[in-house]
């Protein structure tokens, strides 16, 4: 036999081996007798309009870390841990708890967790022995939900303290509501719209929309703005959004499946075949085709990523929210340089009052006079963007000479 003819033959069965290793992957994949709830669903995973990425993005940018979870509650870190996410985000959840999971979950807010939960109705526990667990998640904590009517949503402005002294423009169904021993953190009228629950050193936020955070609820709102609040104020500032109970648990990853697979005997089969490959393979060091220079990496610009987010707002429509997200990670920087929250309005009046002002003190009020009339009208122009920018660099400069 040619030595061509034996390479072709050699290719040939290990393109066949990994056909046939996929094809059992993509098997044990599966879970007969179970569908797909279908793609509507808040995820972090989706970017349409029912997906959730965009929040994930901007907690992200805003935050010091925002996180995927894809493991049970039983898992969950300790909250009070070092460098661990105090906040957990669970948005419209399609799987129930179980008894286990729900008590693990009042276990860790217990130890200073915040769950932020975002619903539509309460989040069912699955029967079991003990007939308390057959009552929802929020009935424990005599929390009710009332969804609203989710075809029509409302834009008003409802102030939460916990987050702000000035209201934010929230897109919420209309007729939404939550009753019951939940403490009040915001209102619609005299509808609460956002509660709070203490549960040992932590708390529970429910808001009554499990699409508060989806794409298409962001552009002309503030409910992401909320939401980063909500993280930003509690603990570290670090979140883990729920992708757990959406079906997207860790055991879907092909790792995870991998590994399943290289347990079984067929598994040591393949295992065995591809070591014997290698053997062959650098022991007679042999190469497939000619060597090839390896490319040249990318070079990614600083440039390249500002067109990358201005084109983002540009399609988007939203320069609202872009000056929202302007002056949050000004503050935020802020904060991070003065060891402090800050807030532009309070820093403007304290440095007015002082001996010393900053250089940048006429800045400081522009940005925060600016932000204000565009929170109070919850709309902005091109050139709002253009000289939020302008300030916030400017601020960032003088305070960095400071």
């Amino acid at each position: 036999m040619r030595e061509r003819t034996r390479n072709a033959l050699t290719v040939t069965l290990s393109i066949g081996t990994l056909i046939v290793l996929a094809a059992l992957l993509a098997a044990l994949s599966g879970e007969p007798g179970q569908s797909d709830r279908g793609l509507n669903r808040p995820s972090t995973m989706f970017t349409d309009e029912s997906g959730a990425r965009a929040a994930l993005l901007v907690a992200q940018r805003l935050l010091p870390s925002a996180e995927q979870w894809r493991m049970p509650p039983t898992a969950l870190p300790p909250p009070d841990g070092p460098d661990q996410a105090p906040t957990l985000v669970v948005s419209g959840p399609l799987l129930p708890l179980t008894p286990s999971q729900a008590d693990a979950l009042d276990r860790w807010v217990g130890r200073g967790g915040q769950l932020v939960l975002l619903l539509d109705d309460d989040w069912r526990i699955e029967r079991g022995d003990d007939p308390v667990s057959s009552a929802g998640y929020l009935e424990r904590h005599e929390i009710h939900v009332h969804g609203g009517e989710w075809a029509r949503k409302a834009y008003r402005p409802v102030l939460v303290e916990a987050v702000g002294p000035e209201p934010l423009t929230l897109c919420l169904p209309s007729g939404c509501k939550l009753t019951g021993e939940g403490a009040p953190l915001g209102r619609r009228g005299e509808d609460v719209v956002v509660a709070g629950a203490a549960v040992g050193q932590g708390r529970i936020v429910v808001i009554p929309d499990a699409s508060f955070i989806s794409n298409d609820s962001l552009p002309r709102s503030d409910n992401a703005a909320l939401l980063v609040g909500l993280c930003a104020g509690w603990g570290s500032g670090r979140a883990l959004f729920d992708e757990f109970h959406q079906g997207f648990g860790q055991k879907r990853g092909t790792a995870a499946l991998a590994w399943a697979f290289a347990r079984t005997p067929w598994g040591w089969t393949a295992l065995t075949i591809a070591a014997a490959g290698l053997i062959y393979v650098f022991g007679h060091r042999r190469r497939f085709g000619r060597p090839v220079e390896p490319p040249a990496p990318d070079r990614a610009s600083p440039l390249d990523l500002v067109d990358a987010r201005a084109g983002l707002f540009r399609t988007a429509g939203s320069a609202a929210l872009a000056v929202n997200v302007i002056c949050l990670n000004l503050a935020h920087e802020l904060g991070r340089a003065l060891g402090r929250p800050v807030d532009l309005a309070e820093l403007y009046r304290h440095h007015q009052q002082s001996s010393r002002p900053p250089a940048c003190l006429e800045q400081i009020g522009r940005l925060a006079r600016l932000w204000l009339r565009v929170r109070t009208e919850g709309r902005a122009e091109r050139r709002d963007v253009h000289e939020a920018g302008n300030l916030a660099a400017q601020i960032l400069e003088e305070m960095a000479v400071d």
